[in-house]
């Protein structure tokens, strides 16, 4: 493991709690929508717009500048991305949703795990994101929304990252906010947001 890597944990330190904190500003209702997305397994035809309400396993908001791109069935087949929005050419920025199920009744996945091994077994397949937690500064801490358990993460470095992970009826969800050093820092209060906007749904 880096040297450069800290990990501080929810309640032990109140450092990993103000290491979350960026700088307040207001935004206008119309700055962000609202996505919900079904988690479809990998055969599912490709497409963008998500669900509704009704049948969504999770939902978060997204800035509405952004674009949101067609998932291949090789990227849900190898590492589980479910949806992606992505900024402009320029900043660099996206958000994008991992999502694998505990094969077989199999507890792979669940929240009683170290959050770092729980996060780097979900990106076990993407390498870039390796790349990124091996040199980055990470902070995690734990948060309840309305009793369920959520690790939170912040990963300082180059290719930053804001990072949202639960588990829901067997499945695990992990929500994904990057930008490079200069935009996390610069749009660090809208990434935020998104990231403390993640839900999860039981199955319908």
């Amino acid at each position: 493991e880096s040297s450069r890597r800290g990990l501080l944990l929810s309640g032990s330190s109140l450092v990993a709690l103000q290491a979350f904190s960026f700088t307040p500003k207001a935004f206008a209702d119309d700055d962000f929508g609202l996505f919900y997305g079904a988690a479809n397994p990998p055969a599912t035809p490709n497409k963008v717009g998500g669900t509704t309400k009704q049948f969504a396993r999770y939902s978060f908001l997204y800035p509405t500048a952004w674009t949101e791109e067609v998932i291949t069935k090789v990227e849900k087949g190898t590492n589980g991305t479910d949806c992606r929005f992505v900024s402009s050419s320029r900043k660099k920025e996206k958000v994008f949703l991992l999502t694998l199920s505990n094969e077989g009744g199999s507890k792979r996945f669940n929240m009683e795990q170290d959050p770092i091994t729980l996060l780097t077994s979900l990106t076990g397949s993407l390498v870039t994101f390796q790349d990124a937690l091996a040199e980055a500064e990470v902070s995690v801490k734990t948060v309840d929304k309305d009793g369920k358990q959520f690790f939170e993460y912040r990963l300082e470095g180059a290719d930053s990252y804001l990072v949202s992970i639960t588990v829901e009826d067997g499945r695990v969800f992990g929500l994904f906010v990057n930008a490079p050093a200069r935009g996390f820092n610069a749009d660090g209060e809208m990434l935020q947001k998104v990231v403390e906007s993640f839900q999860t749904y039981p199955n319908a």
